[in-house]
Parts: structure tokens; sequence; C-alpha cells
């Protein structure tokens, strides 16, 4: 049971499965137990648990492409570009990157992505695949691909 309107997007994406224009992977986002988007970062306990975000990969997925866990990578959509440390979860399915959101800071301080994390937002678009009700942003399904830096 869904509205025809969310129906309607589930189909889009489907009609989008698969590699498109070299993109191999699709954004999903990932949420912290320690964090509520960007609330709660600060707290030094937190901080030293989370110090940055992570981008998960199958270890499958980061086997094929020669990428170790802990390596860093450069993530890629039609947007824009990443980059972060590359981490190892066999719950993430192959063909996804799952990568929390509300870290990193502007386009020109992305050096630091081991310090403040690396912020998602580049990878995204405000100009297309807006959802109809509310103009948000596509934040999850977005292609990618990604390499090691």
């Amino acid at each position: 049971l869904a509205p025809p309107d969310v129906l309607d997007e589930i189909r889009a994406v489907a009609r989008q499965v698969g590699s498109r224009n070299g993109f191999t992977h699709r954004l999903a986002v990932r949420r912290l137990r320690d964090v509520n988007n960007s609330s709660y970062r600060d707290i030094p306990a937190v901080r030293k648990r989370v110090p940055y975000n992570v981008a998960y990969l199958n270890p499958d997925d980061l086997s094929r492409a020669g990428v170790a866990e802990g390596e860093k990578i450069r993530i890629t959509s039609e947007h824009g570009s990443i980059v972060a440390k590359a981490g190892a979860d066999k719950t993430v399915r192959n063909g996804v990157i799952s990568i929390s959101h509300c870290f990193g800071g502007l386009p020109d301080e992305q050096d630091n992505y081991d310090q403040e994390g690396s912020s998602t937002n580049l990878l995204l678009t405000l100009r297309s695949n807006l959802q109809t009700i509310n103009a948000m942003p596509e934040m999850s399904g977005i292609p990618l691909r990604f390499e090691r830096v």
C-alpha cells in the first residue's frame, strides 16, 4: 500500500537500477547511534567515538576494487565528489555505499575528512530530483562510483 506519487517514485528508481555512465553503486544515507543529524557531534565522548563519517561498503565490493578497510577513497556522483575513509560492513548490500550525512565542512574544506568528516551534500543537487511534497533533495539512491585515492 502506498500513495500513487510514492509508487511513481519507486518505479522511476527501479528503472535506473544498474550501472549508468560508469556509476556502479548507490548512496544509502546511514544513521549513527550517537548523533542526530549534526546535533551532539561536538560532545567530547561522542567526538572520541565518532570523529568523522566512514563510507561503508560490502567487503566484497572493497576487495574487487582493491581497496582495504581504512584506506582513503574518492566517491563521485554526477554532481560532485568527496574523499572519505573506507569501512567494511558485511550488512551493506553489494552496490551500495552507506555513509552518514551532516559531517564535513564547506567545499574548500574537504582535506580534513579524517577530522571533520565528508560532506555528502557535495554529491547532491538542488536542480533536479526534488521531492514533490516538500522540495527536499534526493539524498539516497544517488548513483555513485568510488576509487582508491
